[in-house]
């Protein structure tokens, strides 16, 4: 035996590898290739033989199942073989593009191994190639920092994709759309609302606004336009927004019952967690005791996260409240309130005279 293997590496045949011997190219003398052309070669023997005991059917008291079976035994054993030869190779492959590649914690400086198997393609971006995470201290706390981030990122896309339906299905009229600071109409009467306005947008767009903001006034003196104006600006900066009345907004929850491809919880999540909402003409509608629980839930959430919320409504205080208790809910209707005008600045839209010129005035908490 021992003069075989010297002569094999006489031949250069045989090489040693950590104290192993391994037959030199085995990857070209045994690859998959290889193995395919047995497989069709042995394919047409077995087809020529299918065809000669067909012809020799009533001669002989052999079946052709019985050589079905003879055959499939032998595809099975070459499709074993064909297997072990796979695996070699890509066990082959991965040993050495293992040792190639490789990666340091930042932080500590352990060497990382590559996982997954996107490595062991030789025109794959280094990009692309994962290793495994350190477990240092340091490193835990980045790799908790960069999850998070990426649980946020999905959980945003998630909002937006339910936006982009509430909007296709119409919920919301498209003129609101067009409606920006730039069309809408500003006078020496209204000009100090409507820089109010555009500061509160600004702090908006930079997170740095927690409060709301409720504007009041008569209808058609421009509260819509207004709350339409901040909304398309932040949608312009990539920020997530809802607008509508708020018969509208809910009727997104009581489609739930009837679709189950989302769930109430899911919305009341949505409502509680994008960067805006606005509710159009709050009270106009008739608003039930149902609602109003939805309402003073999506109120909280939003206080509590410290994010903003708009509304516009024709009411002052007091209507407002005697809209909201005919729902014979007078605790909540009191909570609602007194959450909304705790959390939310004010500014009231006047109509002065028969030209339909309008007129802002500023309520007693107007600073943003």
């Amino acid at each position: 035996m021992e003069k075989i293997i010297k002569k094999f590496q006489e031949l250069n045949m045989l090489i040693v590898e950590e104290g192993a011997y391994k037959i030199k190219n085995w990857s070209k003398y045994q690859s998959v290739e290889t193995t395919e052309k047995y497989l069709e070669q042995n394919r047409i023997r077995q087809q020529r033989y299918r065809e000669k005991l067909k012809s020799e059917k009533e001669k002989s008291n052999v079946t052709i199942t019985e050589n079905n079976e003879i055959e499939d035994n032998t595809q099975e054993k070459i499709q074993e073989r064909r297997m072990r030869i796979t695996m070699d190779l890509e066990n082959t492959k991965y040993e050495n593009c293992q040792k190639n590649f490789h990666n340091k914690c930042k932080f500590c400086g352990k060497d990382l191994k590559p996982i997954g198997l996107e490595y062991l393609y030789t025109n794959v971006s280094l990009e692309l190639i994962e290793y495994e995470r350190c477990t240092c201290k340091e490193s835990k706390d980045y790799w908790k920092d960069v999850d998070f981030w990426i649980q946020e990122q999905k959980k945003k896309e998630h909002y937006r994709e339910m936006i982009s339906q509430f909007y296709s299905q119409n919920y919301i009229s498209k003129r609101l759309k067009d409606y920006s600071f730039k069309n809408f109409k500003v006078t020496d009467i209204n000009k100090k609302e409507v820089e109010i306005a555009k500061d509160y947008t600004k702090k908006c767009i930079e997170d740095k606004q927690e409060n709301g903001l409720i504007i009041t006034g008569d209808s058609g003196v421009g509260k819509t336009h207004l709350a339409a104006s901040i909304s398309n600006e932040l949608i312009e900066k990539d920020k997530l927004v809802l607008m509508g009345r708020l018969t509208s907004l809910l009727d997104m929850i009581k489609e739930t019952f009837k679709d189950n491809s989302k769930s109430e919880g899911e919305l009341i999540e949505l409502f509680s967690n994008i960067d805006m909402v606005v509710i159009d003409d709050l009270g106009t509608e008739k608003i039930s005791s149902w609602a109003l629980d939805k309402l003073y839930t999506i109120i909280e959430n939003r206080n509590e996260n410290k994010l903003p919320i708009i509304i516009t409504t024709k009411f002052d205080k007091e209507g407002l409240l005697h809209r909201f208790k005919q729902s014979n809910d007078k605790e909540l209707s009191d909570a609602i309130i007194q959450k909304l005008y705790q959390m939310c600045y004010g500014i009231e839209l006047k109509r002065y005279d028969e030209n339909q010129k309008e007129k802002a005035s500023t309520s007693d908490k107007t600073k943003c």
